[in-house]
C-alpha cells in the first residue's frame, strides 16, 4: 500500500459521503457527514466534514475539518462550530474509515485529471467524469 493511499484513508470520515477528485499533481478528498435529529420542540442538524489535498507522494498539502451543530425551534436558533486546519495544535487525522478507501484503491489510482470517485456511507461507488454522472458501480 502506498503512502498516497495511507494518507487518503487516514483522512476519510466514518459514515460520510466521500468524493475523491484527481488533480494535476494529486488528489482532493471531500468527506462529509451530517444528520438531522429532533426532540420535543427542537430540531438539530449535526455535521462533520473534512476537505483535504494530497500530492502524489502522499503528503497532505492542506486539510480543514469542520464539525458542529445547528439547533432551531419556533423561538430562535443557535449554532456551534469547530474548525481545525492542518498545522493547528488541535489537528489530528480522523483515521475513522480507512477500509472504504483501501478497498477502492484501484479505482482511485485509475482516475484521470478531473474525474471523481464518489463513495457513499455503505461503500457503493459512483464514477463521475468531468462532464457529469455515469451511474453507480459496485
Amino acid at each position: 500500500m502506498t503512502k498516497l493511499m495511507e494518507a487518503l484513508a487516514a483522512l476519510n470520515l466514518s459514515g460520510a459521503l466521500t468524493k475523491i477528485t484527481r488533480l494535476e499533481n494529486g488528489y482532493e478528498l471531500k468527506s462529509e457527514y451530517g444528520y438531522s435529529d429532533g426532540y420535543f420542540q427542537y430540531d438539530v442538524f449535526y455535521y462533520d466534514w473534512i476537505h483535504a489535498e494530497v500530492d502524489m507522494d502522499g503528503n497532505i498539502l492542506s486539510a480543514v475539518r469542520k464539525s458542529g451543530s445547528d439547533f432551531w425551534n419556533g423561538g430562535g436558533e443557535m449554532s456551534e462550530e469547530r474548525v481545525v486546519s492542518l498545522g493547528d495544535q488541535e489537528w489530528k487525522l480522523p483515521n475513522e474509515a480507512r477500509d472504504v478507501i483501501l478497498t477502492n484503491e484501484t479505482k482511485i489510482l485509475e482516475l484521470k485529471v478531473g474525474e471523481v470517485l464518489e463513495i457513499d456511507s455503505s461503500g457503493k461507488t459512483e464514477y463521475i467524469p468531468p462532464t457529469g454522472r455515469i451511474g453507480l458501480q459496485k
